[in-house]
């Protein structure tokens, strides 16, 4: 019986270490699934992140590229932009001087035209000397 009983202790040892492996292969399939969900989850929200990144890298070019259009815009607005005061200064000035040479011989229209032309004359070379 000695050995009947041994054959038997063994075959008990056998199905509960089996039932051990088996209990640790649930337990590791289970962490196997797990993991796959983690990684899952974690792709998902890589996926959206990356196209909110896309969407700010692509806002960022646009602006940049408008930026680079209005730097473009100013420098031409520049090109063309003029002040008026040095032309009023220069039309004041130049009817000023211009003026009082027509009255000096005596004639009334003679004094407006002179006048009216040495505004134009000395507006004209305050818009050059801006240029």
């Amino acid at each position: 019986m000695d050995q009947k009983q041994e054959i038997q202790l063994q075959l008990q040892t056998e199905v509960i270490q089996d039932n051990v492996d088996c209990e640790e292969m649930v337990r590791l399939l289970e962490d196997f699934y797990d993991i796959n969900q983690i990684q899952r989850s974690l792709n998902m929200i890589i996926v959206k992140q990356r196209q909110k990144v896309n969407t700010i890298q692509n806002t960022m070019s646009d602006s940049t590229l408008s930026l680079e259009d209005a730097f473009e815009d100013l420098k031409i607005a520049k090109k063309y932009a003029f002040r008026y005061t040095p032309i009023i200064i220069g039309s004041v000035l130049g009817l000023t001087f211009m003026g009082p040479a027509g009255l000096m011989f005596g004639f009334k229209t003679a004094g407006l035209i002179t006048g009216l032309s040495g505004g134009m004359i000395g507006g004209w070379f305050a818009y050059k000397i801006q240029k």
